[in-house]
């Protein structure tokens, strides 16, 4: 694995008082736990930190329970533990969550431990905070390099039956639901489909203001419906069925034409039901 850096002083800085107050916290009991390195990752590591971002955090062990329990109780020594929950129902990302008190101020720690006598994963933009390399031989590094396009064909294909899903849901007056389906369509398939036409990270909705153009951004405004109603839901509607078709089209999936023939076969009975379920 290629060499992490280390989590600089200047990286530091960059964090608030209260942030740096509980990073201190668990990389000591990391350190005092003996055999334990400490990474960080995420927007720590991007340069975008502020005062509302998580301590991403990875702890490496060859007890990560031990590890854990160390952790835990230095965070409750350290600060007001509010609220704490694990992820360890799901198969592959087993972390610790953690909203502490400091100074007045929310603190967000989201830890992940490994097991360092197994092969586990990494980001690629991880550096070490306390510890060393030797917990990490059998780690590799995950880039995020995103969908490749056969799994963009499938959540295209998919996104073009949801349209009649969604449409389902608003015509039984579902109007909760039918919302949710457009934000879970958006978030899961189109998104995807325009970062990966950008080059940019999938990184859903987060900072999309930041990395989207202006013309965009207002498209995808009209994605949003303006009230919890069926003419509301089927504009908001509509105008993701035209995004998509958009972005199919400049696509450069090799199966675009029939996903686009699929998606409006679907959108031109929907046209068909309104016209006579609303007349």
């Amino acid at each position: 694995m290629t060499r992490l850096r280390v989590f600089s002083e200047s990286e530091r800085t960059r964090l608030t008082p209260q942030q740096r107050v509980m990073l201190d916290v668990v990389a000591a009991s990391a350190k005092a736990y003996g055999r334990c390195t400490l990474l960080v990752s995420g927007s720590l590591v991007g340069g975008d930190v502020d005062r509302y971002s998580d301590l991403d955090l990875i702890a490496v062990s060859e007890s990560p329970s031990g590890c854990e329990a160390a952790i835990r109780a230095a965070i409750e020594a350290g600060g007001d533990l509010i609220a704490f929950f694990t992820t360890s129902h799901l198969a592959t990302h087993q972390s610790s969550i953690y909203y502490v008190a400091v100074e007045r101020a929310i603190v967000k720690l989201d830890i992940v431990y490994k097991d360092s006598s197994e092969p586990f994963e990494i980001p690629a933009a991880s550096e070490i905070v306390s510890g060393d390399s030797h917990e990490l031989v059998r780690a590799t590094l995950h880039t995020n390099a995103g969908p490749p396009e056969s799994e963009l064909e499938l959540i295209a294909t998919k996104l073009a039956a949801w349209l009649w899903f969604s449409y389902a849901r608003a015509a039984r007056g579902e109007f909760f639901a039918a919302a949710r389906s457009i934000d879970f369509s958006r978030e899961n398939a189109l998104l995807p489909l325009m970062l990966h036409r950008l080059g940019l990270p999938q990184d859903g909705h987060r900072k999309l203001e930041n990395r989207l153009a202006e013309p965009l951004l207002q498209q995808l405004m009209m994605t949003y419906p303006s009230e919890l109603n069926f003419d509301s839901i089927f504009e908001a509607l509509a105008a993701m069925r035209s995004i998509f078709m958009s972005e199919l089209d400049l696509s450069s999936l090799l199966h675009k034409d029939d996903i686009s023939q699929s998606a409006q076969k679907i959108w031109d009975l929907v046209l068909v039901d309104k016209l006579q379920s609303r007349s």
